[in-house]
C-alpha cells in the first residue's frame, strides 16, 4: 500500500493542522507555522501518519521542537484518546515509540 496522500488531501490536512496550530499557541511557544508546513511538504510520508491519527480521531499538534535535529514534535491532543490508540498503549512495550507521537 502506497503512503501518500492526493494533493487534495494534503491540503485538506495542511489546513487542519495549521487551524489546530494557530488555535492552540500554548502548546509550541516560540515555534512559527511556515516552517512546520515546510518540513512537512518535504517529508510526504509524515503527512501519511499525521492523517491516519486524524482518520481515528485523534487531534495532532505541535508539541514541540527537537534541538539536536530540528524536527518538530507532534502528538495525540485530543481530550479523549481514540479507542484504537488507547487499546494499543496496554500492550506496547516500554521500548516501542508511542502510536500518538510523529517527529518531522
Amino acid at each position: 500500500m502506497k503512503k501518500e496522500l492526493s494533493p487534495k488531501q494534503r491540503g485538506e490536512l495542511l489546513a487542519t493542522l495549521q487551524a489546530r496550530f494557530e488555535k492552540n499557541l500554548t502548546h509550541h511557544p516560540g515555534l512559527a507555522w511556515a516552517k512546520v508546513q515546510a518540513r512537512l511538504e518535504a517529508k510526504p510520508e509524515k503527512l501519511w501518519s499525521l492523517a491516519e491519527m486524524e482518520r481515528t480521531d485523534g487531534e495532532p499538534d505541535v508539541v514541540g521542537q527537537d534541538k539536536k535535529s530540528g524536527e518538530f514534535i507532534f502528538m495525540d491532543c485530543a481530550p479523549e484518546s481514540p479507542a484504537a490508540s488507547s487499546s494499543a498503549a496496554t500492550a506496547r512495550s516500554p521500548t516501542t515509540p508511542p502510536e500518538d507521537f510523529v517527529a518531522c
